[in-house]
């Protein structure tokens, strides 16, 4: 009877302690299921991050350049920051934020540079820290970045040359056959690649013609600068009849001199850019015509172009990638 019982509390124990065994495997393969779920999470990858340095925000091209780059990087799975200084002579907060952009490790730059030599260190530092460059709009001369050892991937943009030889072409066109007639040209930021090429473009549109340049003056990109200078050619030439702004932001401002002259009518003026307030200018008949640009279209292409870069896909360093630039009258408009 004894060994009996002995036997069933033997019995006992083990049942017990087989019921606890089991128990106490459960949640250790629960939490072992959690702890791979998490790990599945974290070895999610993140979008490839893109910085896109425009020369201001304040400026409706570069705003318009902004929507096509972040629409486009939204379709390409990137995540691009847009950012700019308060105003496009501001060259050292550009040149700081880019510094910036290379120590947070962005995989790609995007540039539309306010100045061409002052940028080109901070672009070769970018690409010895292995950071892309992607140069839009104002174009960097390629012989400079050379002698600094760097490179970009591309220059996207419009041929600044062409769109001020539009302008000067339709100019002559208005004016010509009256004998001498004398135009001045409100250009951009001295020493700005384009400022100098819509410019001179302007100059190559009206040659042959008798139209006579008798005023150059940069207005830095600026609507009051705008105002001040073509203010000051009209006080200084009263018989000018045709005036060239770089930008539609100047020719603004020409608009209001030109009213404050009392002159709206007798004076033909031509802009660049294109902006919303350059094509009401234009179908208010205040201004003749702009040099449509694409600002939108070079944000398209940069953020193309940062995606295969960041794909690995081979690309051509230095290459020219054109936008396109036309000349839009009150017709144009519909």
């Amino acid at each position: 009877m004894k060994k009996a019982l002995v036997l069933v509390l033997v019995l006992a124990f083990t049942l017990v302690a087989f019921v606890g065994c089991t128990q106490s495997e459960a949640p250790a393969m629960e939490e072992k299921e959690e702890v791979a779920e998490v790990e599945e999470v974290e070895e999610a990858a993140e979008p490839a991050k893109v910085a896109f340095f425009v020369k201001t925000l304040n400026n409706p091209f570069f705003v318009t350049m902004q929507e096509g780059a972040e629409a486009t990087a939204d379709k390409l799975g990137l995540e691009v920051f847009v950012d700019g200084p308060p105003a496009e002579t501001e060259v050292e907060k550009q040149v700081a934020m880019i510094e910036n952009s290379i120590v947070a490790g962005y995989d790609v730059i995007v540039l539309a540079p306010c100045a061409k030599e002052p940028l080109v260190p901070v672009i070769a530092k970018a690409v010895e820290a292995g950071i892309p460059v992607i140069n839009v709009d104002d174009f960097i001369d390629a012989d400079l970045l050379a002698a600094s050892g760097a490179e970009v991937a591309a220059f996207i943009g419009s041929d600044n040359f062409e769109g001020g030889r539009l302008a000067g072409a339709h100019m002559a066109e208005l004016l010509g056959g009256q004998g001498e007639v004398e135009v001045a040209i409100v250009e951009g930021m001295a020493g700005v690649p384009n400022a100098e090429l819509r410019r001179d473009g302007f100059l190559k549109g009206i040659e042959g013609s008798d139209l006579k340049v008798v005023a150059q003056q940069p207005a830095d990109w600026d609507v009051q600068k705008g105002y001040d200078v073509t203010a000051n050619i009209l006080t200084g030439n009263p018989n000018i009849k045709g005036i060239f702004c770089a930008n539609d932001q100047m020719a603004l401002g020409a608009i209001k001199a030109i009213e404050q002259a009392q002159l709206t009518g007798e004076i033909t003026l031509i802009g660049y850019d294109a902006t919303d307030e350059g094509r009401a200018a234009v179908a208010a008949g205040t201004m003749v015509g702009t040099i449509a640009q694409y600002p939108d279209d070079m944000g398209v292409k940069a953020m193309e172009l940062a995606k295969k870069i960041i794909d690995g896909e081979a690309y051509t360093p230095n290459e020219f990638v054109p936008t396109l630039v036309e000349l839009i009258t009150a017709d144009k408009l519909g």
